[in-house]
């Protein structure tokens, strides 16, 4: 790379024809610069995008081994211990300097309480209807939540979307109607606990918005919480709120004596969906560093792909032709969502 200008060559100022075949070599050696940095900068989209899409794919799937595939009987339980590896690594992260959170303070607490109601409801009936429904079928019913959204921006937000996005939106609903009335492993119960996360989800996010807002009047730099900051408020917070669950629905202490902690696989399992869990964190706020927010949501539709196929072939689901259609339909108005709703809000 020629990072000093041009050459030095004998008689530059005197010789038209070396001045041309100077200013060529600039122009060649500045475009190679300019190509280096594309291909570098291309290198960290794809492996921040990769990183991506494996922590957020396979948090999915070794929720589903966990859950699925080990005789534990502990769910909530289960869930108290993935939140708080998921915290002891942001701790770490923290003191080691690797991120930066808000400092713990009552005023922000008493703000976020009510949204981490939000984010436990949402993480436990995502856990729930994950051990009940295939991940395939999760993955379709899951953008439920997003007619939930849009019709809470509608009303709330008074936001106007185009016909692309409703026709996107029916779609969604087609599909995971079919996906139902042709799902071979049915359950009433699975499919409830998916609707209440949907709707879970939507709240999550709509009321998130107002908080945000609320939440810049008491942090120490008058700014929204980072996205460290909200995974360390939100574990921290749902901790206590799990214990709780696991009590009522009598996991503990009867979770102790559980069969499967004698497992080491079960362990390593359960510990590494955890980790996955701080991984999604970090590797979104990567990806976004490196990439718009338009790609970012465009993998994340795109990624429910590969993951519906393999929560097929991994857990030996059984379906039908008309099965994988609507699951397939689904996932497509998915991807349709996101690009429709790119130009789709109508001031």
């Amino acid at each position: 790379m020629e990072s000093r200008g041009y050459p030095s060559y004998p008689s530059l100022q005197s010789n038209g024809n070396l001045v041309r075949q100077a200013h060529a070599i600039d122009v060649r050696t500045t475009g190679s610069k300019g190509t280096s940095e594309a291909e570098k900068s291309r290198r960290g989209q794809i492996v921040s995008g990769s990183a991506y899409c494996f922590a957020s794919a396979g948090m999915v799937l070794m929720n589903k081994l966990v859950l699925s595939s080990y005789d534990f009987h502990a769910p909530n339980a289960l869930l108290f211990y993935q939140t708080a590896v998921c915290l002891a690594l942001v701790m770490i992260s923290k003191v080691t300097g690797m991120v930066k959170t808000e400092p713990l303070s009552l005023k922000i607490v008493k703000v976020w309480f009510p949204v981490n109601l939000i984010f436990v409801g949402m993480l436990w009936s995502s856990f729930i209807s994950l051990q009940l429904v295939g991940v395939a079928m999760v993955t379709v019913l899951k953008n439920l939540a997003n007619i939930i959204t849009i019709c809470g921006d509608t009303l709330i937000y008074n936001r106007r979307y185009n016909v692309k996005v409703w026709l996107s939106l029916f779609l969604m609903v087609v599909s995971a109607v079919c996906g139902s009335l042709t799902d071979l492993t049915f359950t009433s119960k699975g499919y409830v606990y998916q609707l209440l996360n949907c709707c879970f989800t939507a709240f999550y996010s709509l009321h998130l918005r107002s908080v945000m807002d609320k939440v810049k009047t008491v942090t120490t730099n008058k700014s929204s919480l980072s996205e460290f900051s909200m995974v360390y408020y939100n574990n921290l917070l749902s901790l206590p709120l799990m214990f709780l669950l696991a009590w009522y629905f009598g996991e503990i202490p009867g979770a102790l004596q559980e069969s499967a902690l004698g497992n080491p696989w079960f362990v390593c399992a359960a510990t590494f969906s955890g980790v996955l869990g701080f991984g999604i964190s970090f590797a979104s706020l990567w990806f976004l560093s490196q990439t718009t927010a338009t790609t970012y949501s465009l993998v994340g539709s795109l990624n429910k792909i590969p993951l519906a196929v393999l929560g097929i072939l991994l857990f030996n689901t059984p379906t039908t032709i008309s099965n994988l259609a609507s699951i397939f339909v689904g996932l497509a108005a998915g991807v349709l969502f996101v690009r429709a709703k790119q130009t789709g809000v109508q001031k």
